[in-house]
């Protein structure tokens, strides 16, 4: 049983950065607008980003959304598993680690990029990972997982499908984290595990 966590900082810090390189993009669509500070043109886009803290809060939950839905791909993350070098990496290797074609491959390591949990060079043909994909942990059963999960189903009382919930639950609270993201209201019964439901928590 494995389940994936994070770092925050540096998830926080890669998200960041790739929200900055969004801002920066369309920055340099204000070169492409025959009248840009027109209504609905780029620099007055740019402007009611910069001027609404919502619609930056807006962005950076929906960023954070979309990269937490392409690692619960499994093959996105085991594309991340072959970064993990801290140097690039050939987009061949890769896509044979993932078990991918390099076309599959480079469409999936695109799509990671865009989340800012990858990056690509094109021209050297390869991939590297981003501060938000470092800061990403793979959680697994330690020697006090099992004293961990029965004492977790004995507090929140778990029997049939919640075992699941209970597994995940226990393994969070081994590993020190601190709160867990889930719309699932079922973590509710795990009094010493802080749920966050990002769907509604910033709304």
């Amino acid at each position: 049983m494995t389940a994936e966590a994070c770092d925050l900082d540096a998830v926080a810090e890669g998200l960041w950065l790739r929200l900055r390189d969004v801002l920066m993009a369309e920055r340099r669509l204000e070169r492409f607008e025959f009248s840009p500070e027109a209504p609905g043109g780029a620099a007055y886009r740019l402007a009611t980003l910069a001027a609404d803290p919502q619609v930056r809060l807006g962005l950076a939950l929906d960023m954070t959304l979309r990269s937490l839905a392409a690692l619960a791909d499994p093959t996105s993350f085991r594309i991340l598993g072959a970064l993990r070098s801290g140097q690039p990496v050939p987009l061949m290797d890769v896509a044979r680690r993932a078990g991918l074609g390099e076309v599959a491959a480079a469409e999936r390591v695109h799509a990671l990029a865009q989340v800012g949990l990858a990056s690509r060079d094109v021209e050297r043909n390869c991939a590297m990972e981003t501060a938000a994909g470092r800061g990403l942990v793979l959680l697994a059963e330690s020697d006090v997982h099992w004293q961990t999960l029965r004492e977790t189903l004995a507090t929140g009382k778990i029997a049939g499908a919640q075992v699941h919930d209970a597994r995940i639950a226990a393994l969070c609270l081994q590993h020190g984290v601190k709160e867990l993201w889930s719309a699932d209201r079922d973590f509710g019964r795990f009094p010493n595990l802080t749920v966050l439901n990002p769907l509604v928590a910033y709304g």
